[in-house]
């Protein structure tokens, strides 16, 4: 392989040879994944297509243990062990299949190309192929076989249509134009203007869309729906099907398959138009229906089943229409005399319970919670958790508008561990969209500098002098009014974009504190707080210090508050607190006696100053509360380490603290926090 065929990767200072990207595309077309692996080294490094496809890492040290904990399926660890021993005791190229973390089933293939002079290899050029996709449409086309008379896979990128199986009916009619032109958007719409209903044809051409089918297929694996056509002059009842293949949010390709179910539903027509199709119970126009049949106002509770789609990808596509049936028989048990219920689609139930009080609500989906666990431990298959949105229905409203307000409070609670159903508020509702609004303009905010560094100084209690001070971070909108962090701190740490914000507030002070050193300014140590979502990142001990370099200051200057709590819950504290000290940072647990407080904690992680929180401080009148602070104090300076009183507001506090030797104190008593303009004056 010629040198231009490949490009330079750094690791750890060294320069590594890889394929070029031209290469990865060459191969990636042919469905293979590239990667390196270095013997000698125990290192493996895998193409940017391998990164992108697999969401996987770029190097694995430790080979081959880092790349098997974390790509290939613990049953399959073992074999992969042995590959790679196989492959360092001489054999010229090794080969086996994995299932990996991620759902799918890969070929691992391994060959060396490069030796030392004791004839070992070096270096190896590995392939990983995915055969899942294969293995998945061979399944569904057996599936799919038994009911729907024509069968098609649909190649995106391509744009074809290519028939497995084609009826009597569409071979007569659209033989030969299948053959002429294999363009699936010209054929599905040929077909659409040629057979389906003129009512219907606008809805058919939406669903058989790409834009449709990709957006459906980010929540299951599987689409149907039921249409009515014209042949020979006659009304016919079809049903369409579209099945997803893969794991890939891209959409690449799928199958197709339409079945004339005419003769089942000629003389079930009427009651079809109330019963659904894979439950065999009510559907949401039987639901409608009895809502405009009643004069009594009631609750309306929908519910979706979390990550259904998984049951789908284990179970198989009949497994989880069968799923959904018992999941109606369970909700049609636990209905009370006058209440009533539909699948509305998907996994989307909902039942209506007149006059009844919260509480019987709140009871109701407790047991239907139970029943629905019970029953997928008895049936073997993946748990069932389902959620519920409730809002409150009186007649005359519109119907439409209170299940959008279900489906909003639902969205709500459909991640939380410890809450599965939701009540429907106004306040809620404005919550949401609010904090939706704050996620969408926070780059935005970034870009155009919104975020404000504001400094809260600490004062020696025995001098009055400032001794340092918190950066705090205040989000000024473009209308001028500061957004308080209470408001948008919670909403970034909930969807990760908090690692970014905390980077670029430490970075902010690290430049403040560069430009007084380079203007010959008195410089105190300024803390800035590190989220606990921001500590699981992995490299975030050397992020923070390539921002330190960058600046060109000594990391003494910018202490990292950690919060307790944060140092409780995090398994890894320990390695990334001592990384951060081996590192010149000093470290401070913040919030020190929020509930977390433990004493062993303090004496094994390396913090040079804690915070005692404001509530520790509030209990200050009281007698018992001043001896926890005295007996905290006491320990902490037995262990050396400085002690900083946050939220002090009274004169009187600030005296106990000065008599129990607190070394600082923060908080409004001498200074709220303030913007870098007015900071710099008191220094």
């Amino acid at each position: 392989m010629k040198t231009r065929d490949l490009e330079t990767f750094v690791f750890n200072g060294k320069n590594y040879s890889l394929l070029s990207r031209t290469f990865q595309d060459a191969f990636f077309s042919l469905g293979l994944l590239t990667f390196r692996y270095y013997p000698e080294e125990k290192i493996m490094i895998v193409s940017d297509r391998f990164v992108e496809t697999c969401h996987a890492s770029k190097v694995y040290s430790n080979m081959p243990y880092s790349f098997a904990d974390t790509v290939i399926a613990e049953e399959d660890r073992q074999n992969f062990y042995k590959l790679i021993e196989k492959l360092e005791n001489g054999e010229k190229k090794v080969s086996d299949t994995f299932e990996s973390v991620f759902g799918g089933c890969f070929r691992i293939t391994i060959v060396p190309c490069e030796w030392n002079s004791d004839g070992k290899a070096i270096v190896a050029l590995g392939f990983a192929e995915n055969i899942e996709k294969q293995n998945r449409s061979e399944r569904l086309f057996r599936a799919l076989a038994k009911d729907y008379g024509s069968i098609y896979y649909v190649d995106v990128e391509k744009g074809t249509l290519i028939p497995y199986r084609i009826s009597d009916d569409i071979q007569r009619e659209y033989g030969e134009s299948i053959r002429k032109n294999s363009d699936y958007v010209h054929l599905i719409n040929y077909y659409i203007d040629k057979t389906v209903v003129d009512v219907e044809k606008d809805e058919m051409r939406r669903i058989c869309s790409y834009k449709f089918i990709e957006e459906c297929f980010k929540e299951k694996d599987v689409i149907l729906h039921d249409y009515r056509g014209v042949r020979d002059g006659k009304t016919i009842y079809c049903r369409l099907k579209i099945a997803k293949l893969g794991n890939s949010e891209k959409l690449s390709d799928f199958m197709i398959a339409f079945s004339d179910m005419t003769k089942a539903k000629t003389f079930e027509v009427e009651r079809l138009a109330y019963v659904d199709p894979i439950t065999e119970g009510n559907n949401y126009n039987y639901f409608k229906k009895q809502l405009g049949e009643i004069n009594k106002p009631g609750y309306f509770v929908s519910m979706d089943i979390h990550q259904f789609k998984i049951v789908n990808q284990i179970c198989g596509i009949k497994v989880g229409d069968q799923v959904l049936k018992e999941i109606w028989n369970t909700v049609e048990k636990n209905l009370k005399e006058q209440d009533f219920a539909a699948r509305v689609n998907a996994d989307h139930f909902i039942v209506f319970a007149p006059t009844s009080p919260r509480e019987e609500i709140e009871a109701k989906i407790g047991k239907l919670t139970d029943d629905l666990s019970e029953l997928s431990k008895k049936m073997r298959w993946p748990r069932l958790h389902p959620y519920f949105g409730i809002a409150r229905w009186v007649p005359g409203q519109n119907i439409e508008e209170v299940y959008s307000c279900t489906t909003f409070a639902k969205h709500s609670v459909k991640d939380e561990k410890n809450l599965n159903f939701q009540f429907y508020s106004v306040e809620e509702s404005d919550k949401v969209i609010e904090q939706k609004k704050m996620e969408d303009n926070f780059f935005d905010a970034i870009l155009g500098n919104c975020f404000e560094i504001w400094y809260q100084p600490k004062v020696s209690p025995v001098c009055g002098r400032i001794v340092g001070a918190e950066a705090l971070v205040r989000w000024r909108r473009e209308d001028g009014i500061l957004v308080p962090p209470g408001m948008f701190i919670p909403v970034f740490e909930r969807d990760g974009l908090i690692r970014i914000l905390d980077e670029y507030i430490f970075d902010k002070v690290c430049r403040f504190i560069r430009a007084r050193t380079d203007e010959k300014l008195p410089v105190l140590p300024i803390s800035v707080n590190l989220s606990r979502a921001s500590i699981c990142y992995e490299g975030i001990v050397e992020q923070y210090e390539k921002i330190v370099q960058d600046a060109g200051i000594d990391p003494k200057y910018v202490p990292i508050e950690i919060t307790e709590s944060a140092a409780v819950s995090n398994s890894d504290i320990k390695e990334i607190s001592n990384e951060f000290c081996r590192r010149g940072f000093v470290l401070c647990m913040d919030d020190f006696g929020t509930g977390y407080s433990s004493i062993s904690l303090l004496n094994s992680l390396p913090f040079a100053n804690i915070k005692l929180d404001k509530s520790l401080i509030d209990t200050i009148g009281d007698e018992k509360g001043l001896k926890s602070i005295k007996h905290i104090i006491a320990l902490s300076k037995d262990l050396g380490m400085t002690i900083t009183a946050e939220g002090v507001e009274h004169e009187s506090q600030k005296n106990s603290l000065m008599d129990l030797k607190c070394d600082n104190i923060q908080g409004f008593f001498y200074s709220p926090p303030m913007p870098e303009k007015e900071f710099v004056k008191l220094l």
